[in-house]
């Protein structure tokens, strides 16, 4: 609550000639008694609200400020007067309907429909430099204003723990699912007689939005699927191998250490003897889920790899398929 004494009042300044109405509820000591004051102001200038009690302490339990025109602004100071010398209690702008409000839980702003209007909504006039900082205009801070329809490059502002920053945050990638790759198969990979051989991808990725995979980096590259971040990934492909009647056929998911440029750890595998006795193409399937603790010092990345043991020759892949997803962090 707000306290007078004789000597004090409560002043409302406007700062256009929009119709306020204002009202102030109070209780003076002397035997308790309450007390209301009405004002209604038409000018930009400054009025009394609550003038100083006659005697004793005047305790100020309320005061409601409302901007009643159809569609004009008014910046409002609520002031004390306290001997002739001017103290600012609070500054609001209120939109049309608005209604500044002071109780038990502090200042605060209702809108036309009754809710609290929220203290800080970015609008137009703000820039933010190559570096991210943020410089803010005179009305970048509205108060009240709502943006409808949110664009892809509209930003909003988070607070970063681990380097004790504000930080923007574009909405594009608020709104942006895990990341997820599902590549393509074009060319045949020639499997060897008993060579563990990576599987290329070298057609357009069916899904790339993250940049996980590159199918036009050529042999050695367009086989990698990159482990962007920390957290735990599912990945699952497969192998259609060419027809032969000897031997196994087997698929292998394979991940690398941070930064590594060769097939790694195996999280994933299957093997089954020719399909048909060799009649058809054999096609085989493996899936892995597994945690990826660390992407420092560069991603991970996973490999499907093929192997039969025919012991003949080499057999082609004639279709295959990979993907790879960040399910959690």
């Amino acid at each position: 609550m707000l306290v007078l004494t004789t000597a004090d009042k409560i002043e409302v300044e406007r700062s256009s000639t929009a119709n306020v109405d204002c009202t102030g509820h109070y209780v003076d000591t002397t035997a308790s008694t309450p007390g209301l004051a009405v004002a209604t102001f038409s000018t930009a200038s400054t009025g009394d609200l609550i003038v100083a009690p006659g005697a004793d302490l005047r305790m100020v339990k309320s005061i409601y400020i409302c901007n009643r025109h159809a569609s004009t602004t008014n910046t409002i100071k609520v002031k004390l007067d306290k001997s002739a010398t001017e103290y600012i209690l609070c500054i609001a702008t209120l939109q049309a309907s608005d209604t500044l409000i002071y109780d038990d839980s502090g200042w605060y702003i209702l809108s036309a429909t009754g809710n609290r209007v929220s203290p800080f909504v970015m609008s137009g006039d703000g820039t933010l430099d190559a570096a991210g900082v943020l410089t803010l205009g005179v009305s970048a801070i509205t108060g009240k204003t709502e943006d409808t329809s949110p664009l892809d490059d509209d930003f909003t502002l988070t607070y970063d723990t681990s380097a004790a920053a504000l930080k923007k945050v574009l909405l594009s990638n608020l709104n942006k699912p895990y990341p997820l790759c599902i590549c393509a198969y074009s060319t045949a990979t020639v499997l060897g007689n008993g060579t563990v051989t990576s599987i290329r991808f070298d057609a357009t990725d069916t899904y790339d939005p993250d940049g996980l995979h590159n199918h036009s980096g050529g042999a050695g590259v367009d086989e990698r699927v990159s482990l962007s971040k920390a957290g735990i990934w599912l990945v699952g492909g497969s192998v259609g191998i060419a027809t032969n009647a000897t031997g196994r056929r087997y698929v292998n998911i394979a991940v690398t250490a941070n930064g590594g440029t060769v097939a790694g750890s195996s999280v994933g595998a299957q093997q089954l003897p020719p399909v048909g006795g060799g009649v058809d193409n054999t096609l085989v399937n493996a899936h892995a889920m597994f945690y990826v603790s660390s992407v420092a010092g560069g991603s991970p990345y996973v490999v499907l790899q093929g192997f039969h043991n025919n012991g003949v020759g080499n057999l082609n892949t004639v279709n295959a398929n990979l993907w790879a997803a960040r399910i959690s962090a």
